[in-house]
Order: C-alpha cells, then structure tokens, then sequence
C-alpha cells in the first residue's frame, strides 16, 4: 500500500509482511546451515572422516559448495 505525504514523496506502508520474515528467516537459516556444514567438511578433511555421519557431513558440505558456484 503506498501513500503520498505531504511533500509529495511516496511512502510505503505495510512492506513487510509476516510472510516475508518467514521467507527472510528461512533463508538465513539455510545460509548459516551452509556455512556450518562447509567448516564441518574442512574440518574433516584436516583430521580425516571415519565414522559414517562424519563422511554424510562431509559429502552433505560438498554440495552445497558446489550449488553455491
């Protein structure tokens, strides 16, 4: 909804709408889970993956290194 004040500037009301916080947190959300995943997998390729969880980190890290290029 915009609105006219009375310089005559546009002023917009109601930009942000629950829907776009959601929006906004889950991507943040899924930022931050990237960037821990990525330090999780250097970390592992310094000390070496032996338990099974460890190597899906890993691999789980390797994608999303990849979605970002």
């Amino acid at each position: 909804m915009c609105t006219i004040d009375d310089v005559g500037c546009v002023v917009l009301l109601d930009c942000v709408t629950p829907d776009a916080v959601f929006t906004m947190r889950v991507i943040i959300s899924l930022c931050l889970l990237i960037i821990v995943l990525s330090v999780a997998a250097c970390l592992m390729d310094i000390l070496g993956p032996t338990h099974i969880v460890c190597r899906a980190i890993r691999f789980t890290a390797s994608l999303s290194i990849l979605a970002g290029l």
